[in-house]
């Protein structure tokens, strides 16, 4: 019997410390935790186990709510609702013919229930962070104020080093060696201060990436690539 405390949490808690993107949600009803809802629809798994207690902050996705037999007595359109409703963010379905029904019901709940439409909007950067870690966004850069994977690759890209979106030493050393900074691999405040006034921003003091160094990169990048 699953409890919020079993075993079988932690090879969950162990990817999530490991920083994955998704995480997927079942249909099945875990009584210790909530008897009286299907995971994907119950805020006690997603959002005070899974994002609470668990620290994950990336995607959630459910299990096909297309052909599941435990979600019979929900429409399609409440499956949606509900799903999001609970803090999830990606919906799987089979049968792709109940999307059009699934999407006009997200649509005009969000329009009449702002507390709802906040979760949409939230449920909808998460996913396109995921994608822009990924790489599957324009190449466009926006000023998200976020470090990631994909603006590292845009840094290698402008610095013309080979783009493996890792902030590795190597890319470390090229980039401290473009800001005028000591080429040692390694990303200090030192680095952060050369980098800053290469942007033309005022030093900070920060040891790491800051929002405001991030987004001036961003910004400049936009007119570099």
């Amino acid at each position: 019997m699953t409890t919020t405390t079993s075993g079988v949490i932690a090879p969950f808690a162990a990817a999530v410390d490991a920083g994955t993107p998704f995480v997927m949600v079942s249909s099945a009803y875990y009584s210790k935790i909530d008897p009286d809802r299907p995971a994907l629809f119950s805020p006690t798994i997603i959002r005070t186990l899974l994002r609470s207690r668990l620290g994950f902050d990336g995607v959630v996705i459910s299990d096909d709510v297309g052909n599941a037999r435990q979600l019979a007595a929900w429409t399609p359109a409440q499956r949606a609702t509900t799903f999001i409703g609970a803090g999830g963010d990606m919906i799987l379905t089979a049968r792709t013919g109940t999307l059009p029904e699934m999407v006009a019901a997200v649509r005009s709940k969000a329009a009449s229930d702002p507390t709802f439409a906040a979760k949409v909007d939230a449920a909808s950067l998460r996913v396109l962070r995921a994608k822009e870690d990924a790489g599957l966004l324009d190449p466009r850069i926006t000023p998200t104020g976020r470090f990631s994977p994909y603006l590292v690759g845009r840094v290698q890209a402008w610095l013309g080093t080979p783009q493996t979106r890792t902030w590795d030493a190597a890319t470390i050393r090229s980039l401290q060696y473009r800001v005028g900074a000591a080429t040692t691999g390694r990303w200090d405040a030192a680095s952060v201060g050369a980098l800053q006034d290469y942007l033309g921003i005022a030093r900070s003091g920060s040891k790491g990436w800051d929002s405001r160094t991030v987004t001036q990169l961003q910004r400049y990048l936009t007119t570099q690539l």
